[in-house]
């Protein structure tokens, strides 16, 4: 199956009166919106508010097409993670986004590894700058062909100061299982503007003291960072 033939093909089907970055803009936050549904439940009653604020401006039949442009994404990536599906599809729909290429990622995920020791666990993979989360699934499959079981030993922390490249990020972390933070944040400043937990931090795997020896390794020196960005403090910590 093509499936990004069949993204775009959905994509171009919904409603024409709004313009294609608004679009997908309102693709990835509804996306973004039902992975958090079960799990966000203090923050329940805003994000269906937001759903609802969203699918006033469609047609009916539009939100069964964002729910399948949900599923060819959450396929694609079942088929292959070894790709940014999503970052490759907003350039392809020439949405402006200026993501990181996959390939670049690979390699500095490689750079990264190289010659470290990935017998203590758990780990953390930060980045700060993370774009629709390129890097972070390129750590991930890198540390999996490393023998390391990503969805149970590695605690990945992401952020961004663009909140669609962010929920970008989580969507694609979700749907890989990958465990971790996604934070909507400006690193200059170190103002957050939001925090969410993927839902494999949720499976049982991930318990309290789990997430604090993944940052005591960090605190150790056990820790891989995307060393081309800038590492401020993240203020999430609290909820590792």
């Amino acid at each position: 199956m093509d499936y990004y033939k069949n993204f775009i093909s959905t994509f171009d089907r919904l409603n024409t009166s709004n313009n294609s970055r608004r679009v997908f803009e309102d693709f990835v936050e509804l996306s973004a919106c039902t992975i958090t549904h079960r799990e966000d439940i203090l923050n329940l009653e805003e994000r269906d508010l937001r759903r609802f604020e969203i699918l006033k401006n469609y047609d009916s039949k539009d939100s069964e097409l964002f729910s399948e442009l949900f599923y060819i994404a959450a396929g694609a990536l079942t088929e292959k993670p070894e790709q940014d599906f999503l970052g490759a599809v907003s350039e392809r729909l020439n949405l402006g986004l200026n993501l990181m290429s996959y390939d670049l990622a690979v390699t500095n995920a490689a750079t990264i590894l190289f010659g470290e020791d990935l017998n203590e666990m758990p780990i953390r993979f930060m980045d700060t700058a993370a774009g629709a989360g390129t890097q972070i699934i390129a750590m991930a499959n890198a540390l999996k062909k490393n023998g390391v079981n990503y969805q149970n030993d590695v605690y990945f922390v992401a952020a961004d100061p663009d909140r669609t490249a962010a929920l970008m990020c989580y969507i694609q972390m979700s749907l890989l299982g990958c465990a971790g933070t996604v934070t909507v944040s400006n690193s200059p400043t170190d103002e957050t503007f939001s925090v969410l937990n993927t839902p494999m931090l949720f499976n049982g795997v991930w318990d309290p003291d789990r997430k604090i020896a993944a940052v005591m390794n960090h605190l150790k020196g056990i820790d891989f960072v995307e060393e081309a960005k800038t590492r401020p403090e993240i203020k999430t910590l609290s909820d590792l």
